[in-house]
């Protein structure tokens, strides 16, 4: 065991639970080992951004507080990858690549309490996802402990790493419940010279058109973003306000300064055909940096009572958009480049919240259906924070998804004692 604990706390409502700290990775196997003896659960912990997510745990155990696993393991800059413990912060580890005039272009909620091992078990795309990609994209390796408390590795430490399977990106997303994540291996990119983002106010009767144009563009931006009405109140971006019936449009640029001034200049040109649309403001260099991380910040709002994350297809972002004008005040962020949907409501009965909720995903499954033969259909909705009193796995997580056996399969495979987040995931895991 590392340690005695040094506190209590309760993780969704369940506990009171003891915390462990350790310090070394040889000290997370410790743990696992010493649960495994007393037939306890081990449950990770980051910066503890998300604790709400997910189902409540369905038994008692040790949360592994990951915060002191924080070092830099190893950075040969010229080869452009980072090695770094899981349980650093994403601010921390911006500001030595910066250091060095590389980042890592993906965006979390609350980057200075945020880690790297939470960012990857929770896998919330932000804004620049549609220019940048995934964390998929990125994670070159891993080194996470076992049930059996095993430091185990897969993938490597440099880019053109092929030996094995990429077992270490099952890890990604899967809330902590397949192992501990303790050291990853990233590759990085240098930083842009110079970013830009602009903003235009748009009806609703013609945001598809608007975005359908933005997607046809020569230009390529790496965000493009919508708000509603009531989350530009939320971010305060008066004299920005929409209409009931407008929305903003958020399009960001970032790469070499002559080229982002070029796209810049063409997608106003472009713009500039769709009726009932105008650029308002445009941010440029760091001035729109709070804005940007606003956005990325968005899914955790701290005032939310319920919040929700949807996945559809890019072409039907706007229809979702015009979907949730009919579910109250809720207020809306939509990465129309990549289909990521982020709502709130700030106040919420539970009738309520199932009925609206129902109204999505039976929006979400008439959709699916219409676009079943054009594409895969992914539409899907889940709650990332409701009163646990509320919870139940149909609310929070919805109709078992049609790959259930294989998810099933895998954990069995990687845990078969659910030792890891039990009963946190889909079907009580």
């Amino acid at each position: 065991m590392a340690g005695a604990p040094s506190q209590e706390m309760y993780l969704d409502g369940v506990g009171p639970l003891a915390v462990e700290r350790p310090e070394h990775p040889d000290q997370v196997s410790e743990l696992v080992r010493e649960a495994a003896a007393r037939h306890a659960s081990v449950f990770p912990l980051g910066g503890g951004t998300l604790l709400d997510y997910g189902l409540p745990p369905v038994c008692t155990g040790y949360i592994c507080d990951l915060t002191g696993l924080n070092r830099l393991v190893e950075y040969p800059a010229a080869d452009m990858t980072v090695t770094v413990q899981a349980g650093r912060t994403l601010a921390q580890l911006q500001e030595i690549l910066q250091e060095r005039g590389q980042w890592l272009p993906i965006d979390v909620p609350l980057p200075q309490r945020t880690t790297l091992g939470g960012a990857l078990a929770t896998n919330l795309p932000g804004p620049r996802r549609y220019g940048y990609g995934t964390w998929r994209d990125y994670v070159l390796g891993m080194v996470v402990v076992n049930d059996r408390g095993e430091l185990t590795r897969s993938g490597g430490r440099v880019v053109k790493n092929v030996a094995g399977y990429d077992l270490h990106k099952l890890h990604i997303g899967a809330l902590g419940t397949l192992g501990v994540i303790v050291e990853v291996t990233l590759k990085v990119r240098p930083l842009p010279q110079h970013n830009a983002l602009l903003c235009w106010r748009c009806s609703e009767r013609t945001l598809a058109n608007f975005l359908d144009t933005v997607h046809r563009s020569q230009t390529r931006p790496v965000t493009v973003t919508v708000i509603n009405k009531t989350a530009a109140h939320w971010c305060q971006a008066a004299p920005l306000w929409p209409e009931s019936d407008q929305y903003l449009v958020f399009i960001g640029f970032e790469e070499k300064t002559s080229s982002v001034a070029w796209q810049r200049e063409q997608i106003c040109r472009e713009l500039a055909q769709v009726p009932e649309s105008e650029l308002v403001h445009e941010w440029t260099a760091a001035a729109g940096s709070a804005l940007w991380q606003w956005f990325a910040d968005f899914p955790v709002l701290p005032s939310a009572k319920v919040s929700f994350r949807a996945n559809v297809l890019p072409s039907q972002t706007s229809f979702m958009l015009q979907s949730c004008r009919h579910l109250g005040e809720i207020g809306v962020v939509a990465h129309a480049g990549t289909g990521t949907i982020y709502g709130h409501w700030l106040d919420v009965t539970e009738s309520a919240l199932v009925e609206q909720v129902r109204k999505l995903r039976d929006t979400l499954s008439a959709l699916n259906r219409v676009s079943a033969e054009a594409a895969p259909a992914s539409g899907r909705l889940i709650l990332l924070r409701c009163p646990r009193a509320w919870k139940t796995p149909q609310l929070v997580w919805g109709e078992p998804a049609a790959d259930q056996l294989l998810q099933h399969k895998v954990k069995q495979a990687f845990d078969p004692q659910n030792r890891f987040n039990a009963g946190r995931f889909p079907a009580g895991w």
